[in-house]
């Protein structure tokens, strides 16, 4: 048997090893999962997919520590990795541990922005960043939601600032947060200037500039609890 059967033989094997990993992580047999994935992946050490498969499985068993070694891994492999730093994001979030969240989801905004290997693209498409980022502000929505139930309304108004770090399609939502906060608190000039702004934005959109409509919002929140309202950072 030549060099090129026996690459062929070993990636056939891999691939039957991921499908195999993929079935029992569906059917809730993670730790055999697991050991199909850390077969797979000591075949292929450098298969930052695989990587990723094994922490989706360790997030599911709260594994966190491991999850963030995994995902970690994955990300060193690859670096333009999207999905695997969303997935880090998760983890994350599930620690209470939000700025580094943040960050995680926002990275993986930027490097997905920026990747052009069509191999990696196709198991790290956009639509699993965009399903990545969809959980982040889903979570940061309810936050606020609940903020402003319980009449804390600087407190919305920060979550809000902190959702919008994230580029993605919710920003409107937390432009509603914030002006329905500031008409509780009844800063209605600050209100006018948050609808100036998000007309800006909305024009910024209208050219197909969705990055700087975001950051536009985001700007002009960080004004607002920085020099019009004087919150300081809150826990």
């Amino acid at each position: 048997m030549g060099l090129l059967d026996l690459f062929k033989k070993k990636e056939t094997i891999v691939e039957e090893k991921r499908v195999m990993g993929d079935a029992l992580m569906k059917a809730g047999r993670y730790q055999e999962a697991i050991q199909a994935y850390d077969q797979a992946i000591n075949l292929n050490p450098q298969d930052a997919f695989l990587c990723c498969k094994k922490g989706d499985v360790l997030l599911k068993m709260k594994r966190y520590d491991e999850a963030i070694q995994t995902y970690n891994q994955a990300i060193k492999i690859y670096p333009h990795f999207g999905n695997a730093y969303g997935s880090r994001g998760h983890v994350f979030l599930e620690l209470g541990r939000y700025e580094e969240a943040k960050l995680s989801y926002w990275e993986a905004g930027n490097v997905s922005q920026k990747t052009d290997d069509r191999l990696h693209c196709e198991k790290d498409h956009r639509g699993c960043y965009y399903g990545c980022v969809s959980h982040f502000h889903s979570f940061m929505e309810n936050k606020c939601d609940q903020l402003m139930k319980m009449g804390k309304y600087e407190e919305a108004i920060k979550a809000a600032y902190d959702g919008l770090y994230v580029p993605g399609d919710h920003y409107y939502q937390y432009v509603n947060y914030v002006s329905d906060s500031l008409k509780k608190m009844g800063k209605h000039k600050e209100v006018e200037y948050v609808l100036r702004k998000y007309l800006e934005a909305e024009d910024l959109l209208d050219q197909y500039r969705y990055e700087d409509a975001y950051a536009l919002m985001h700007m002009c929140i960080g004004y607002l609890i920085k020099c019009k309202l004087n919150i300081k950072e809150l826990a």
